[in-house]
């Protein structure tokens, strides 16, 4: 029996049939294939994942939105230079500022906030704007737009780097046409410990007849909504993880084929 054991919810039914009807053709050992499928499962996988164009980024980060505050009794409520009353007793009012905000400064306020319930390393001590003078705030603002959107563009493949670890272990023990893995990788079969994004666990010989390789996508959120935030990356990459464990499961059953096809020419024209 041989399997691949991913984290999250697919099924790897017919990929671990596949290897088990493989291991009876050509010359592969049972860890040379678990691992070359487990390495092209992270390639396909990281090809089909889903990710946002930079254009779309900065689209969305520079868009218009006008911010809305809750009162919960009456009250005055400076926006800018103006003054208005708002609220009434008992019960909670929802207000209009009246101003157009772009989306970026929404959340560098947000992230300012004393109520920031986000991801802790994201929080600013301060708002740009106190205790400053409004140039002073303006320019520091602009600052911190820029480095939110070049954070941004560089997070465009987020769910797709924690697959990279994994690309990269397991790619000296891979068997390719031309090449085969290094001696000492495939040697040693070793075990690597967790990485900051991803990792991978290849197969080895451990006697048993059995080899599993792991492969593994540490990419999550932390802080507030951190549950629902995982759950829906999730759910995205469960898709494109899935198609490629069934890919990689028809292109082994397909090399299969090829190899019976050709052994039974070999034996027709060996008795003729």
């Amino acid at each position: 029996m041989a399997s691949i054991l991913p984290q999250c919810k697919v099924s790897t039914k017919q990929l671990n049939e596949a290897i088990a009807e493989r291991i009876k053709v050509g010359n592969r050992t049972l860890p040379e294939i678990v691992n070359t499928a487990a390495y092209y499962i992270a390639v396909k996988t990281v090809n089909k994942s889903p990710y946002v164009k930079q254009e779309q980024i900065d689209k969305d980060l520079n868009a218009y939105l006008e911010p809305k505050v809750t009162i919960d009794k009456l009250g005055t409520v400076k926006f800018g230079r103006q003054k208005r009353k708002f609220g009434r007793i008992g019960g909670k009012t929802l207000v209009a500022t009246g101003k157009r905000v772009p989306l970026a400064a929404l959340i560098i306020a947000a992230r300012a906030s004393g109520h920031y319930q986000g991801n802790p390393r994201w929080k600013l001590d301060k708002n740009p704007f106190k205790d400053v003078s409004r140039v002073a705030g303006r320019s520091a603002m602009a600052r911190l737009t820029t480095k939110l959107l070049k954070g941004r563009h560089s997070s465009t493949s987020f769910i797709r780097s924690g697959f990279v670890a994994a690309i990269v272990i397991l790619r000296d023990f891979v068997i390719r046409r031309m090449s085969g893995p290094k001696p000492d990788s495939q040697a040693t079969g070793q075990s690597y410990g967790p990485g900051k994004f991803g990792d991978a666990t290849p197969a080895k010989d451990n006697g048993t007849g059995k080899a599993f390789a792991q492969i593994v996508n540490n990419i999550g959120a932390e802080g507030f909504d951190a549950a629902k935030v995982n759950q829906v990356m999730i759910d995205k990459e469960s898709g494109p993880l899935q198609e490629s464990i069934d890919e990689e499961a028809k292109s082994m059953w397909e090399y299969i084929a090829t190899h019976q096809n050709e052994a039974n020419a070999r034996f027709n024209q060996a008795t003729k």
